[in-house]
């Protein structure tokens, strides 16, 4: 005959007939694009029938369990946890370990990292467990491919796309509470200072950043923050103590600095720069005297303001008093 047909039933299902047709050699086929489960067929030819045949579908290795162990780095103070999502948001120096168990035997398994070399995973004695350590260095996609084996054909599963995301480790921030202001003082001055410091991990240690008249910068000291998260500090600097040989009309440049406590180069933040320039005694009396005015000078207008309103106000008070007396009046 020129055309016959076949006859395939899916596991699960009943039988379905195709039409087929014929070629000039009399070979008769049928294609299907794409399996996914174990099926059944036959081909029928005029009064001719063929054997039957089964088809078993084999799918590729997948993964049944994946878990990943997060080791923080040590000055973050972040406990170690497992989690069991291939997608990552980890700090920056956070060692991964990856620990895949997979459904049937592979030849091989390789983590390919977008824009990176692929990394070979250790696989264990029956190839269904990969296994890989690194650390967490920048954020990226990845894939996890494995390489498998189907009678005498190899195939490589490319796998599904995973994230990284690293979190880069910011460096403290630190703010200037006291002085608010650039300031004069005399040759007598201490100076009282008083800052704010915060970081995600845990702050180091922290220091008075200076400078006279801007030449070279020198530190002082003001010990550690013991790893708080946040802190707030106040201390009396005796600045011409430390520099005994400032003289008039010199200028100090000051502002505080922090360092976090990553390992290596520690990240640093600096507060706002104040700038303090010494003067005589009698400078200082006439400065002094000048912020007075024109403090008193802001507060007038305010004050005037005030007296205003209270005038108006006590002017509505009496006119309620009359209206009230008035009523009282006519209800008599």
């Amino acid at each position: 005959p020129k055309r016959g047909q076949v006859f395939i039933r899916v596991k699960g299902s009943g039988w379905e007939a195709v039409e087929v047709g014929g070629d000039a050699a009399a070979k008769f086929s049928h294609v299907l694009p794409r399996v996914t489960d174990d099926f059944e067929y036959y081909f029928r030819l005029g009064d001719a029938k063929s054997a039957r045949r089964q088809v078993t579908v084999v799918r590729p290795p997948r993964i049944v369990e994946g878990r990943v162990k997060l080791e923080y780095p040590g000055y973050t103070r972040l406990k170690n946890q497992t989690v069991d999502t291939l997608n990552l948001k980890v700090p920056e120096g956070t060692l991964l370990g990856w620990r895949l168990t997979l459904d049937r035997e592979v030849e091989s398994a390789e983590m390919r990292p977008e824009g990176a070399e692929p990394r070979a995973m250790t696989l264990n004695s029956d190839g269904r467990q990969a296994e890989l350590q690194l650390p967490a260095e920048a954020s990226r996609p990845y894939t996890i491919s494995f390489r498998w084996r189907l009678a005498d054909r190899q195939y490589v599963e490319p796998g599904a796309k995973h994230y990284i995301q690293v979190i880069p480790d910011a460096d403290p921030q630190v703010g200037l509470l006291r002085p608010g202001e650039d300031a004069k003082a005399t040759l007598k001055k201490t100076i009282q200072l008083s800052y704010w410091a915060r970081d995600d991990y845990g702050l180091g240690e922290a220091w008075v950043a200076y400078s006279v008249n801007d030449l070279g910068e020198r530190r002082h000291p003001l010990g550690p923050l013991g790893g708080q998260t946040s802190a707030e500090k106040e201390f009396s600097w005796p600045i011409t103590q430390l520099l005994p040989t400032l003289k008039l009309n010199d200028i100090v440049t000051f502002a505080v600095e922090v360092a976090d406590g990553r390992p290596g180069t520690p990240g640093r933040g600096r507060s706002i720069a104040r700038r303090v320039q010494f003067i005589s005694d009698g400078e200082y009396i006439a400065y002094v005297l000048a912020r007075q005015r024109k403090v008193l000078g802001q507060l007038r207008p305010l004050y005037l303001q005030e007296r205003e309103a209270a005038g108006r106000l006590e002017a509505i008070g009496k006119s309620s008093d009359n209206i009230v007396q008035q009523a009282a009046l006519e209800a008599a």
